[in-house]
């Protein structure tokens, strides 16, 4: 095998996270391109990183190049890698179709997922080309429309994000609005609806909205069917506080779709049904919670766009990325941190929206890719005295002191620090904090008062496995409810149990991340089922051998947690350091709470997790900004 012996795969599994899959793959280009020893690790390699959820490995990458410079490879890398890949049978640049596609950057890919790459940025580069030229009369009608939905801007130098958002998202074909946790995201998307819509309807700006259609197609989707459930809630507010006619507001659509409804599954395939050569029919596409949605996911959407479809990607580039490969939102974000424009799209901001906004004279990108952004970054939820505000900023820059002083020592009412306590005691200290939550949940009649009793407080890991892990700790919430008589041991459905759906199953429709509760008949008989939260508020019952793979849910991962909200958190760092901890981790976390978040840390777990920042190793982000300095 290429003189690969049985001890250096014994260190790449132990060592090296190579799975079993890795090695069969790495077989699979031997046979294909010939034995090879560097064709063998780069391929265990480059498919290990992908299941890790990079899109590439990159050849060039210092570490990489480190750990192969070690034992047991003894300096097995050297610059004629990529010269010694490139002239195998297997390995072809971009454009070729061979099953491994090596860059000029040394990125090594898997074909699918630099084809995935290549499409999506192709998409998103021919739409930066599409700025809407409009006219003065134009402008004028814009200007009033915006004036009315958001009102006179009271200062020309402090620009109104939300009003320049809606203006630039308006005008372009494509547009990315990001912004945390109460910084207006869906307010603004409202508006933009509305905008969309009357203009339509007035036929005002037929050089911006002119229809393709017979009727303005206006969808929007997001990730999950928890987002898609709370995107059309909030939606649902923001359009009730908005001055509009009746005409309009009948035609915002009334129903948020997951993705992959929208782009329709077909059962027993990877397949969707709309794609390039059946495309959907819409004017414009709206995708909320976007941080959430791979690469692969996200290719094929913008692969089934029509070229006139507008899309607006929504969501917070600061938050985890996707479970799956890629960092699609941060990396269409590149390093913006704020809101900057070329002079003369600037100008054309300023004559719509009546602020002066930031612009350079230096282009940011050769693509332009500054001007389909807007980032809100007043967050309206968490004003300048809150500590949940202070510690999402301070995780956000990395900043681990100003982030413990305002868990610890800065008198905020709505953050609190523990320590992590001995595993043994673990139990006891969190009695305190379940007890007047999760009993409630138990002995609940009314299942929809449990749903809004269950998202008063919830218990966030970083990890599954483990003393401070979701597993255990759904077992000691389960032991504690039992020693309080609150449940009986014996009885695996007790009522108020919540569950958590993993795998996806489109006959139930019940989708990965949903989340039901288990209510009981009110007899001895014991007869039980779980009950589920429709898109449309409606409630769904099924039997609980019904359900596809699930888990208790009293403790859930932060990845599991995105797009949700609760009340109260308690966010629990494990006692050991990981690699999975991140300041994006502890960010998503902590704002996963609208009113009080406590952390339970060691000090020092949690200095490492913020201190360090996850980076997804893709070409995606060099080819929307290229030459772009990582300061922006």
């Amino acid at each position: 095998m290429a003189g690969i012996t049985s001890e250096e795969l014994v260190e790449l599994r132990e060592k090296e996270g190579i799975g079993p899959i890795d090695i069969h793959f790495a077989r699979l280009m031997e046979e294909l391109g010939g034995e090879d020893r560097i064709l063998f690790l780069a391929s265990c390699f480059v498919c290990n990183q992908t299941r890790m959820g990079h899109v590439c490995l990159n050849l060039d990458d210092y570490f990489f190049r480190k750990r192969l410079e070690s034992e047991p490879w003894g300096g097995s890398f050297h610059e004629n890698w990529k010269a010694a890949l490139s002239a195998t049978k297997v390995v072809g640049q971009p454009g070729d179709r061979k099953p491994l596609i090596l860059d000029g950057q040394g990125r090594l890919y898997l074909y699918r997922y630099h084809e995935y790459q290549r499409s999506l940025a192709g998409f998103i580069l021919d739409k930066t080309r599409q700025f809407r030229k409009t006219s003065q009369a134009s402008e004028n009608v814009l200007q009033e429309k915006l004036d009315r939905l958001f009102g006179e801007n009271p200062s020309a130098s402090a620009p109104n994000h939300q009003k320049t958002a809606v203006c630039l998202s308006f005008m372009n074909t494509f547009s990315v609005i990001s912004g945390g946790p109460g910084t207006g995201k869906t307010t603004t998307v409202a508006k933009l609806l509305v905008l969309y819509i009357e203009s339509w309807l007035e036929r005002l700006c037929p050089d911006i909205a002119e229809p393709q259609r017979k009727g303005m197609n206006i969808v929007l989707c997001a990730p999950t069917g928890k987002a898609a459930r709370r995107l059309k809630e909030s939606l649902g507010l923001a359009l009730e506080k908005l001055d509009i006619r009746d005409e309009v507001r009948k035609r915002v659509p009334g129903d948020v779709l997951t993705i992959h409804r929208l782009l329709g599954t077909v059962p027993g395939s990877p397949y969707f049904r709309h794609h390039g050569k059946n495309p959907l029919n819409a004017d414009l596409v709206v995708v909320d919670e976007a941080s959430m949605v791979d690469l692969a996911l996200m290719s094929k959407l913008v692969s089934a766009l029509s070229p006139d479809t507008s899309l607006v990607l929504l969501g917070d580039k600061d938050q985890l990325a996707s479970v799956e490969a890629g960092s699609v939102l941060g990396d269409i974000c590149g390093h913006l941190t704020e809101n900057m424009h070329s002079p003369d799209v600037g100008a054309v901001l300023h004559r719509c929206t009546g602020s002066r906004v930031r612009t350079v004279t230096e282009p940011v990108s050769a693509t332009g890719m500054e001007n389909m952004i807007t980032i809100l970054d007043r967050s309206y939820r968490f004003g300048e005295s809150s500590g949940i505000g202070k510690v999402a900023k301070a995780a956000n820059t990395g900043d681990f002191d100003s982030l413990f002083h305002a868990l610890e020592g800065d008198g905020s009412k709505d953050t609190e620090y523990e320590t992590l306590p001995d595993a043994g005691q673990l139990k006891e200290i969190l009695r305190a904090h379940v007890a007047g939550y999760y009993t409630r949940l138990i002995r609940c009649g009314d299942v929809r008062d449990a749903f809004k009793i269950f998202d008063e407080f919830r218990i966030l890991c970083a990890v599954r496995e483990g003393a401070f892990g979701v597993h255990s700790l759904n077992r000691m919430v389960l032991d504690i409810l039992a020693e309080e008589d609150w449940i009986d041991r014996t009885d695996v459905w007790y009522p108020g149990r919540p569950v958590m759906v993993f795998r996806n199953d489109y006959n139930l429709k019940l989708f990965n991340g949903d989340v039901g509760i288990t209510v009981g008949d009110g007899g001895y008989s014991r007869k039980r089922h779980v009950v589920f939260q429709g898109q449309d508020g409606q409630l769904r019952s099924f039997k609980p051998d019904q359900l596809p793979e699930h888990e208790t849910a009293f403790a859930m991962t932060v990845h599991k947690s995105q797009g949700s909200e609760f009340d109260r958190v308690l966010l629990v760092l494990p006692e050991r350091d990981n690699p999975i901890l991140t300041r994006e981790l502890v960010y998503t976390g902590v704002t996963r709470a609208r009113k009080h978040v406590t952390v339970m840390a060691d000090p020092e777990i949690l200095k490492q997790a913020v201190m360090r920042k996850h980076e997804r190793r893709s070409g995606l982000r060099d080819l929307l900004w290229p030459g772009s300095p990582s300061s922006i």
